[in-house]
């Protein structure tokens, strides 16, 4: 049945946006089997586009009807269909696999030649895109020597890297299945996980037609790696593990005990676990631990989203099989005092005298951040997870969300001081500790200048600014290896400016002054001082003169002068101006 008033106002939404380009509407339903006797003329006649379109839209309808739909809107003999296809290349809103439809029809229909790439909107950008058809094989023995390369950069975490040889992998005459499984988790550690799903979902297509059962094994894994469990069983439950050679078996094997799994497995909560008290209460009783030994002939590594499948009583059992006398109470107070997971699991294999060849080798330190990000005290982090908010901080000021990349790069910085607490660290501990994974020098100083600049959107983190700045004063030094004292001149410099944009203007001066006091060497200081007074707030030419003079002083015969030059000059004119 045709809701025509509810389809009429959701159509009508997308041709408000643009999405959709205008057509007339007939008052009469149409009287025609959508997915029978359809094809490109007849959408000539309004009320089929309508009908057709609020099809498109609708969450529940078929994906590759949709795609039909998107052929037959753009191959249609008319101008309206190729304004739509266009729309569709350039929004934000249509996927990717209508994007390809809409390019395919409009390449055929001679608006785009042949081989020539296509512009299409792609994560907010326009980029020129090639279109081309490739088969799709299992990797010969030299593809997955080029593979492995691409393997090694993504254990080692260097997903970026990772990606652009697998990339590079696609520019051949054929694509491997084993190439686009590892597109699929480098998309999952990208935060992509819906790009990881329109990969399933095509190893589910493929499998019926290359009669592979493996394929349904590898979207069933992808399905978990994003935390989809009912589609990985529905997928799981088309494969027939009779059918399946010893190898394939253990893949299965390995799948089925994760979903097996899923009986007792407790949901992840936000990174840095729940409270203490709640994660002891969800504690099962360890003496009913069995341990479990992990499989011996495993085929590929360990992955951070596999072992989160698992529930925290699976994960302990293989850790007592590994032979860890491993204690849940001990180890959240553990997480305390330890500063990455690595570290924790090394602690393990140190401390039992363990040797975990091939595969399972790195278990032990994904279980561990595993289960650290469940079970740890709220906003206890290890390393590995504060280098992933990190990131995550990069990626939202990049797509300039500088507020919210902000708000993660203070729950970092909450973290630190927090181990500070608990292991009675100074920072400068930690920063040296921190080096392996990223550089606390650099993150304090890009969380300094991008609360400046959140500051001008929103006034509230103008005292974010403030506090953070006055914080990280009391806990230097940071790094002996790092400038030390042009780091900490920059903080009591942002300590001053804060000060006058939340109108302090007595303790802003009070501030800047005793930047000069700190700091008498540094022409900064003098350039600070002299700016306040020429247009901070302090209202004083004269000084402001006073101060520029004692920074060209300083910087007489360097690059430098210049910057105090200009002042000079700019604030003569001023002078002139106001007489």
């Amino acid at each position: 049945r045709w809701h025509f008033l509810e389809d009429y106002i959701q159509v009508a939404d997308h041709v408000e946006t643009g999405l959709v380009p205008n057509f007339p509407l007939p008052y009469q339903l149409p009287d025609l089997d959508l997915k029978e006797g359809l094809d490109a003329k007849s959408v000539a006649d309004g009320r089929l586009k309508m009908l057709l379109l609020s099809r498109l839209f609708d969450p529940e309808e078929d994906d590759d009807f949709k795609h039909r739909i998107v052929l037959i809107l753009c191959e249609a003999p008319e101008d309206w269909s190729i304004e739509f296809g266009k729309a569709i290349l350039q929004s934000n809103f249509a996927p990717m696999p209508w994007k390809f439809a809409a390019g395919q029809a409009l390449t055929e229909r001679g608006v785009f030649k042949k081989g020539k790439p296509i512009p299409i909107l792609v994560d907010g950008e326009t980029r020129e895109v090639y279109l081309e058809t490739k088969g799709i094989n299992f990797a010969t023995p030299e593809q997955r020597e080029r593979l492995e390369e691409a393997r090694s950069h993504f254990f080692a975490g260097e997903y970026e890297k990772a990606l652009e040889l697998v990339q590079e992998d696609f520019a051949g005459e054929d694509v491997t299945i084993e190439s686009l499984e590892l597109l699929a988790k480098i998309h999952v550690r990208l935060g992509e996980g819906d790009k990881a799903v329109e990969i399933a979902e095509l190893f589910a297509k493929m499998a019926p037609v290359l009669e592979s059962p493996v394929l349904l094994l590898i979207a069933a894994g992808i399905h978990l790696l994003v935390g989809d469990a009912k589609s990985a069983k529905e997928q799981f439950a088309k494969v027939e593990k009779y059918d399946l050679s010893p190898e394939i078996f253990q893949y299965y094997d390995t799948i089925q005990s994760i979903l097996a799994a899923d009986y007792f497995s407790q949901a992840k909560p936000p990174a840095g676990g729940s409270s203490k008290k709640k994660a002891e209460k969800d504690l099962p009783a360890e003496s009913e631990i069995i341990p479990r030994a992990l499989p011996a002939d495993r085929q590929y590594h360990w992955s951070y989203e596999e072992v989160d499948q698992m529930g925290t009583e699976e994960i302990a059992a293989y850790l007592l099989g590994l032979g860890i006398d491993f204690n849940l109470k001990e180890f959240i107070q553990a997480t305390t005092v330890e500063l990455s997971a690595e570290d924790l699991a090394e602690g393990w294999i140190d401390d039992y005298c363990l040797e975990i060849a091939g595969y399972n080798e790195d278990f032990p330190w994904f279980a561990a951040w595993v289960l650290w990000n469940r079970l740890a005290e709220k906003g206890n982090f290890c390393s590995e997870e504060l280098d992933e908010l990190l990131m995550k901080g990069y990626d939202l000021v990049k797509d300039g969300r500088i507020t919210a990349g902000c708000d993660v790069w203070l729950e970092v910085w909450e973290a630190m001081k927090y181990k500070i607490r608990e292991t009675g660290r100074p920072l400068a501990y930690l920063a040296k500790q921190y080096m392996g994974t990223f550089f606390v020098s650099n993150f304090v100083q890009d969380l300094l200048s991008n609360l400046r600049q959140a500051a001008r959107i929103e006034p509230i983190y103008q005292q974010k600014r403030l506090d953070f700045a006055q914080e990280l004063l009391s806990l230097a030094p940071i790094d002996e290896s790092w400038d030390e004292e042009s780091l900490i001149h920059n903080f009591k410099r942002a300590v001053a400016e804060s000060y006058v944009r939340l109108g302090e203007l007595k303790r802003a001066e009070q501030e800047f002054l005793k930047l000069v006091q700190d700091h008498p060497k540094n022409f900064w200081s003098y350039i600070a001082c002299g700016d306040f007074y020429e247009h901070g707030g302090g209202n004083n030419l004269e000084k402001a003169r006073e101060f520029y003079l004692k920074a060209a002083q300083l910087t007489a015969g360097t690059p430098d002068h210049e910057i105090t030059s200009e002042r000079l000059n700019y604030l003569e004119n001023l002078t002139k101006k106001r007489k």
